[in-house]
């Protein structure tokens, strides 16, 4: 499977951050954040949150069933998600790290 990168201009920051801390959850843990370890990782709020989960499971992005809190799950593990195109010299630094390692 090849790593794929999407570009979406819709997206606000939060659902970026929700978007990866969804996937880097299931990378660390192989299993899906609750809703509320995701205001934690990201410094937002339930309301933000829930928003954020709305606007990646109507652009297909992740698989959320309705009024569930943890059953998240990204569509493609390797794809990445962005705002703007990404920097080409941000592969260099440290990526931003949600969790912790096991």
């Amino acid at each position: 499977m090849t790593a794929s990168t999407v570009v979406d201009g819709t997206l606000t920051p939060t659902t970026i951050h929700v978007y990866e801390a969804i996937r880097q959850c299931w990378i660390v843990y192989g299993e899906a954040p609750s809703q509320y370890n995701l205001q934690v990782a990201c410094r937002c709020s339930n309301t933000s949150v829930q928003k954020s989960l709305k606007a990646l499971r109507d652009k297909g992005h992740i698989l959320h069933a309705k009024f569930s809190v943890k059953s998240m799950k990204p569509v493609d593990m390797e794809r990445r998600v962005f705002r703007d195109p990404p920097d080409p010299f941000a592969e260099l630094e440290e990526p931003m790290k949600y969790w912790r390692d096991q």
